[in-house]
């Protein structure tokens, strides 16, 4: 637990944070997103990136497509419930 504190905890915390919280970064810059998923150890997130196209179409109605156009992170706290209810589709 410590390694990973130690990895995150850096002094461009604040931008990586702002930087995974913008939803549209997912698209734009999915190569940067996808490397600070897993330097942030997000594999879930990251899995939820690659299996994108199937699960884009698996999105029946506007609740889970709002789900799923949403940040993964809420007041800087993780949406862990996010992500595990988007993997099951």
């Amino acid at each position: 637990m410590i390694d990973i504190i130690n990895v995150i905890a850096t002094p461009k915390f604040a931008e990586e944070l702002a930087f995974l919280s913008e939803p549209k970064n997912r698209i734009d810059k999915k190569a940067d997103y996808l490397d600070l998923l897993e330097k942030w150890f997000l594999f879930q997130e990251q899995e939820l990136i690659n299996k994108a196209a199937q699960i884009e179409l698996k999105l029946k109605g506007k609740k889970l497509q709002s789900l799923y156009n949403q940040s993964c992170f809420k007041d800087g706290e993780y949406k862990t419930e996010r992500v595990e209810k988007l993997l099951t589709l």
